[in-house]
């Protein structure tokens, strides 16, 4: 079992497992679009709050969670304007260090043969 804590999106930790992370540099997607983005969210789950109870509401509000981080990804996707640091290898490198020092890897499975 892991523990379970809620930000702007609910998350399980739980141990062994792996992880899945999105970094998005500020200004990296115009306000606008990513206030219409999040209004849109909030409205719908809004109208939930009003259709939906129980288990039906909870699965309906995990699968609108996912559509709202899939389509951040897909404009973060688009993006062909704002800063673009983690597209330059050193500083991507960066990241990827510190984000290592903080989490370091104790074992690597061996690879698949498949």
């Amino acid at each position: 079992m892991g523990v379970f804590f809620r930000r702007h999106l609910p998350h399980i930790h739980v141990p062994g497992a792996t992880y899945f992370i999105t970094f998005r540099l500020a200004g990296s997607l115009p306000g606008e679009a990513l206030m219409c983005v999040q209004e849109a969210y909030q409205a719908y789950l809004g109208r939930l709050e009003c259709t939906l109870s129980g288990s039906a509401m909870q699965a309906e509000r995990y699968r609108a969670q996912k559509r709202y981080f899939a389509h951040l990804d897909t404009l973060l996707d688009q993006v062909r304007y704002g800063p673009r640091w983690l597209a330059q290898k050193e500083c991507a490198q960066i990241v990827a260090t510190c984000i290592r020092e903080l989490a370091p890897i104790q074992t690597l499975a061996a690879p698949c043969a498949c």
